[in-house]
């Protein structure tokens, strides 16, 4: 009798215990969509396009880039600018859009491959709403959700490739992707980006913003910005001139509100905005515009386009746009770690109920050869979560590219580094990790070479039992050669 009493009571605890957290999930969602609602911004206005000028537009899926640049889109091909869009994946996800498409939800890779080619489709009705034709798309063909694991050291490589849970391939299995049977990895995201940038030549790049969450856009604002850092290296000016923007697609309980509504402005999401990073700007649309605009998102069938309040929310009288500036290098770096990212303070409701997961800073530095990487959480770090860096670490020549990926729970740390065309863990006794209240802070070997300059791209994020709770935008740090008296 009294164990079962003792069950009922565990069991009460823990319903409790979901009901609280689910509801202050619940009030944070609330605050934040009310905090993005009544959110006015005065920002100045987008570059307008012109006549010969050269626009290369990346987009994560099939429909970013109408949700992000329609109207951009519009502006340019009618002032005679020459415009592409390269498609990232093929898009064949979600599973709802099988039976949208398929009318099953009986899953078998031949079905998600055709609902990748129906969305490149749709895409091309969609470029050809807004004066576009099938010329100017590029189709990488690189699977749906797994950006983000090719940007890690673990699937850069050919050798280790990451195989789509959907259409179980480790290669493209879609006939005209720019590279036949392009490996899904990082190496091969990065060469393809690369040798399009060369094609095109730009003097100005669209692509996500690096503070959008979902798993296939931040990843390719990464690609591209590092694709267009290693080309400057290489000596190609194009690359350093490219005037780089972003367009934001995913961001918790953003646009507000939700639906279609073309009276209105699209403002950015509240607390990224008075972060101050990235700067906000505004392109105005005429109503005509807007209205061409909402037509083309409605021919993404396969995503609810015609029903979806989401996507309509994204056809309003203006279009976002943002720059995100490099962090400059401090001298003090060499001595204390500085700012890098100064990350918003309960910007995701997940977060928000996780103090101890709430990223409001990073902090980067260099020392007698090793990097120190530091975080400042909102709530005192404990050992229920777990702090992720990647590093991707640019030096003189592609030889000397390294791609970290460092992780610490408490004061239990591991990483691992992909350089030179060989993959390994780094050696445990070579890291070294500490906490104190709200601060974690990493020590690991400099993961490029000890003596010369580097450019670092920095992003952090937190996770519980493998959900992510918080995460960071993406910094590009220009580190000089260390100085003798830095003890670099």
């Amino acid at each position: 009798m009294r164990a079962r009493r003792i069950r009922k009571l565990i069991w009460l605890v823990v319903v409790l215990t979901g009901l609280g957290v689910g509801g202050r999930r619940l009030v944070l969602s609330r605050a934040l969509y009310r905090l993005n609602l009544g959110e006015t911004a005065d920002l100045p206005e987008m570059p307008e396009p012109r006549a010969g000028q050269r626009i290369l537009i990346f987009a994560p899926h099939q429909d970013d880039e109408t949700l992000g640049c329609a109207g951009y889109i519009q502006r340019a091909v009618a002032a005679g600018a020459r415009v592409h869009v390269v498609l990232m994946t093929n898009g064949e996800y979600p599973e709802l859009s099988l039976l949208i498409t398929e009318r099953t939800l009986h899953k078998t890779p031949d079905k998600f491959i055709r609902l990748g080619y129906m969305r490149q489709s749709e895409t091309v009705g969609a470029a050809a709403s807004l004066g576009l034709d099938a010329t100017a798309l590029t189709f990488l063909g690189y699977p749906n959700n797994y950006l983000d694991r090719m940007w890690l050291p673990s699937n850069w490589s050919p050798e280790n490739p990451v195989r789509s849970a959907r259409t179980h391939a480790t290669r493209s299995p879609y006939g005209n992707s720019m590279t036949p049977g392009a490996i899904h990895c990082g190496e091969s995201v990065l060469a393809d980006i690369e040798a399009l940038l060369r094609r095109h030549r730009p003097d100005t790049v669209l692509t996500v913003d690096p503070n959008d969450v979902h798993v296939d856009h931040w990843p390719t604002y990464g690609f591209v910005k590092l694709a267009l850092i290693e080309l400057a290296v290489d000596g190609n000016r194009f690359a350093a001139d490219c005037a780089l923007y972003g367009y934001l697609i995913h961001r918790p309980h953003w646009p507000a509100p939700r639906g279609y509504k073309p009276w209105l402005r699209m403002e950015p999401p509240a607390l990224l905005h008075a972060s101050g990073s990235p700067r906000w700007y505004s392109l105005p649309l005429t109503l005509e515009q807007t209205m061409v605009k909402r037509e083309a998102i409605g021919l993404y069938h396969s995503q609810g386009g015609s029903v979806s309040p989401f996507l309509h929310s994204f056809a309003r009288a203006n279009e976002l746009f943002t720059s995100t500036a490099e962090v400059p290098w401090s001298v003090a770096a060499n001595v204390v770690p500085t700012p890098v990212i100064d990350d918003p303070r309960s910007d995701i409701d997940s977060a928000a109920a996780a103090p101890a997961g709430d990223i409001v800073q990073v902090k980067v530095g260099r020392r007698e050869g090793r990097l120190i990487v530091g975080l400042v959480t909102a709530g005192p770090i404990n050992g229920h979560t777990h702090y992720h860096i990647s590093v991707h670490c640019i030096g003189r020549s592609r030889a000397e590219r390294a791609v970290c990926h460092y992780t610490w729970q408490a004061r239990a740390a591991r990483g691992r580094i992909y350089r030179g065309g060989v993959l390994k863990d780094i050696a445990a006794d070579t890291l070294h990790s500490e906490t104190a209240g709200r601060s974690a802070r990493l020590y690991a070997p400099w993961p490029g070479t000890d003596t010369g300059p580097a450019t670092l791209m920095v992003r952090a994020w937190s996770t519980r039992r493998g959900r992510v709770l918080d995460e960071t935008t993406i910094a590009t740090i220009d580190v000089p050669a260390p100085r003798a008296q830095d003890g670099g």
